[in-house]
């Protein structure tokens, strides 16, 4: 990691220049490769100005979605939509150039015999030497790195690479700005904190921004809406606190959060388990049931008048330090496998010890039972 990176972030940043962002809109895309399907009926918006991630396991379609709206790979069926416009379909293909996209790689894709100013320049060959110049180096500023405008990619850290990507991907002013997995080759410390430049310089910019990424935690920080996919489908498509809190089935759930999960069934308006019943409305009576709790929704009571403690019993099989919260495996009576509890340090509990749990309602998800 170099100095910069290091101990001052990105620095004195300049003040980014407005984009005019672009509406962006699927409607029934599909795609497929040598008889494979990769998509199949993508349809949804992204309003101008959104910041809107592709979140999935590999293999589930987001980057072929990316390059589909770049204009890089052509989809089998559907159409794609820039400001109402049609750039994509089976009679229709407007090439990338003229979609006033931008593109930033995974591995910044910058040329090695290029100064970090070449490079910024590159994609401003419409304009003449001296303007394009003005406005590379206006993008560098915009990143903070003005000062490295004669060095070569081989000088800079992998974070300031990653900023010469994005002044690259900026400098033109596009309407859309397309991020594939942008932050994955950095190491976590310094990912964080690029992550929140890069999205005050999308903010400043006001373009229209959709991010590849398979980091559910990524997604939820960077993102209006999230597109969350499976198989080359949309399984749902929300803001990070709808997905977060309602998830639309048990699969989505899992993508977010770390989950206990025991069996039930719906009697009398109550999902029926052994640790309990859980009110819940929506199911069929005698309908089998699926209940996830989220590990953090575990609290932890201490046992208290000759060991009595307040909520289910339960009893620690072994405690695990991870810094700021500690994990604690435990055995919950009623149920044979055990629970996972993410829990705050601070309170400590040994192995061995009979405590109490209890949920809070608001990490508990109940699903249909899937065969």
């Amino acid at each position: 990691m170099g100095e910069r990176d290091k101990n001052i972030g990105w620095g004195h940043r300049g003040t980014a220049g407005a984009s005019i962002a672009a509406g962006l809109a699927f409607d029934a895309v599909a795609c497929s490769f040598s008889g494979k399907e990769v998509l199949r009926d993508i349809t949804l918006s992204v309003e101008p100005g959104e910041v809107v991630s592709l979140l999935g396991q590999s293999g589930s379609g987001k980057t072929t979605m990316l390059r589909i709206a770049a204009g890089i790979e052509r989809l089998s069926s559907g159409r794609v939509l820039i400001n109402n416009k049609e750039v994509s379909s089976d009679t229709v293909f407007v090439p990338p150039e003229q979609r006033s996209v931008g593109l930033m790689f995974q591995d910044y894709a910058l040329f090695p015999h290029l100064s970090i100013l070449k490079n910024v320049m590159f994609g401003l060959n419409d304009l003449p030497a001296k303007a394009s110049e003005i406005e590379a180096r206006a993008a560098l500023r915009r990143v903070g790195l003005e000062g490295y405008a004669e060095h070569f990619p081989h000088m800079l850290s992998g974070g300031q690479q990653q900023r010469v990507a994005l002044a690259r991907a900026i400098a033109p002013r596009p309407s859309i700005l397309l991020m594939d997995e942008p932050f994955s080759g950095l190491d976590n410390r310094l990912r964080d904190r690029v992550r929140d430049e890069t999205l005050a310089v999308l903010r400043e910019i006001g373009a229209t921004c959709i991010i590849v990424t398979h980091d559910p935690e990524e997604a939820l920080r960077m993102s209006d809406r999230i597109v969350l996919l499976r198989n080359g489908k949309i399984v749902q498509y929300a803001k990070p606190e709808d997905l977060y809190y309602h998830p639309v089935d048990h699969w989505a759930a899992r993508f977010f959060s770390d989950l206990n999960e025991i069996e039930g069934v719906y009697r009398g308006g109550k999902a029926r388990t052994a640790i309990g019943d859980f009110t819940v409305d929506g199911f069929d009576e005698g309908q089998e049931l699926l209940i996830c709790i989220r590990q953090q929704g575990v609290k932890l009571h201490i046992a208290i008048d000759e060991g009595y403690a307040p909520g289910l019993p339960a009893r620690v099989k072994r405690r695990m330090f991870l810094g700021e919260v500690d994990l604690y495996e435990i055995s919950v009576k009623g149920i044979d496998k055990p629970f996972f509890v993410r829990s705050r340090a601070g309170q400590y509990f040994a192995s061995g010890e009979n405590i109490g749990v209890s949920f809070r309602k608001k990490d508990v998800l109940i699903f249909a039972k899937q065969e």
